[in-house]
């Protein structure tokens, strides 16, 4: 008796997940609020953060406060000061951040957080730590949280709002430099890839040019890493589910197609992904990486995650040779002449195929960072 009771509810649960995997698409393609609620995941997020103690996270000296957006809307925000920052801050402790941030020649790393959750989560704390606080790095980290998410005002957010909140934190850096944008890397995670990625797009037409933009386990096209998500991945066998998943490509609130924007911009990039990423596959990434390499007339890096580490989608600050590719990229700035070393290797390299299986952490082609832990920190004047 036992033995059938199980058997029927095992059968109730699998048509239930059957009805609800078969009702989904029909409601994610009539309903552009659904495909923003999923999209954005602001729906997904840990109780008890405490965003107005950043510095109880490991943060020494970090900062909480709020900047306004576009339509009367606040941004929760945290500044995080490099460590080599930290005394002079000591006779700072009772004045407004804007007053003392920044003072000094150290880059200023903006990063846009992606897909759910807020920017005092566990991951992101990690990475703040890793880029503030190592010695190859030592820089200033700036992190919000975009309408909807974390403390922000709440509301469900679009492409457009989005990016509003993105040019908004950018601008009140660049003020606070003044206007030194050679200073500023914009960074990217996940979703937060694409989001950066239209920045660049608008900087490359404005002529604005921070020093660079870096893209943390991208995509390539928002509709093909939707099919790869894991609960997503059901769906590859659904007939006529490209025309479904098409609305995210044809809707311009949730318009995240990086590859098309390939063409478009002029800054340096380097891309960082890690192959044991199970959430972004790790072909998407190089598939923008070979985007791209075609159609951007700057090259791009490329830094393949070491994945002995276990970083997967979320932490790949626990590869040491993260920092030493960050610093590369950044020093690569101060070089006087390019090494056309890689130009002449990556030019070999003519499918996604062989760039998938090429390791570019090497110093062979150029377009990785040395992943030796000793590496030559940067020195700030």
């Amino acid at each position: 008796m036992r033995l059938l009771w199980n058997s029927r509810c095992i059968f109730k649960l699998f048509r239930a997940l059957l009805g609800f995997y078969c009702v989904l698409p029909v409601a994610f393609y009539l309903s552009p609020q659904l495909r923003r609620m999923l999209i954005f995941g602001t729906y997904i997020i840990w109780p008890f953060h405490d965003y107005s103690r950043p510095e109880s996270y490991g943060l020494p000296h970090a900062k909480n406060f709020y900047i306004n957006s576009v339509g009367d809307i606040r941004l929760g925000t945290w500044y995080i000061p490099p460590k080599g920052f930290w005394k002079q801050l000591e006779r700072h402790s009772s004045r407004e951040p804007e007053a003392w941030m920044f003072q000094d020649r150290r880059p200023v790393i903006i990063y846009y957080h992606g897909h759910a959750n807020c920017r005092a989560c566990d991951y992101r704390i990690g990475l703040y730590r890793a880029l503030s606080q190592s010695e190859k790095l030592d820089a200033h980290v700036f992190a919000i949280d975009y309408r909807g998410f974390g403390d922000s005002t709440k509301l469900l957010p679009d492409r457009e709002g989005v990016l509003h909140d993105a040019t908004v934190a950018f601008d009140y850096v660049r003020k606070l430099l003044k206007n030194d944008e050679s200073r500023i890397l914009i960074w990217g995670h996940s979703l937060g890839t694409a989001v950066v990625m239209q920045l660049a797009e608008a900087f490359t037409e404005l002529k604005r040019n921070p020093m660079g933009v870096i893209l943390e386990a991208p995509f390539n096209s928002l509709v093909e890493a939707s099919l790869e998500w894991p609960l997503g991945k059901p769906y590859k066998y659904f007939p006529g589910i490209s025309t479904i998943f098409g609305t995210l490509r044809d809707d311009d609130e949730t318009f995240f197609e990086s590859e098309q924007l390939a063409g478009s911009v002029r800054l340096p990039m380097l891309i960082m992904h890690s192959p044991d990423d199970a959430l972004v596959p790790y072909s998407l990434g190089v598939k923008l990486f070979e985007r791209l390499r075609v159609l951007c007339p700057v090259q791009p890096r490329f830094y393949k995650v070491n994945d002995t580490y276990g970083p997967g989608h979320r932490y790949i600050h626990l590869d040491p040779g993260v920092q030493s590719a960050v610093a590369d990229f950044i020093q690569s700035f101060n070089k006087p002449v390019p090494d056309k070393r890689a130009d002449r290797i990556i030019t070999k390299l003519q499918t996604p195929e062989e760039i998938l299986t090429h390791d570019f952490s090497g110093d062979e082609t150029g377009l990785g960072a040395s992943t030796e832990t000793g590496s030559t920190p940067l020195t700030y004047k």
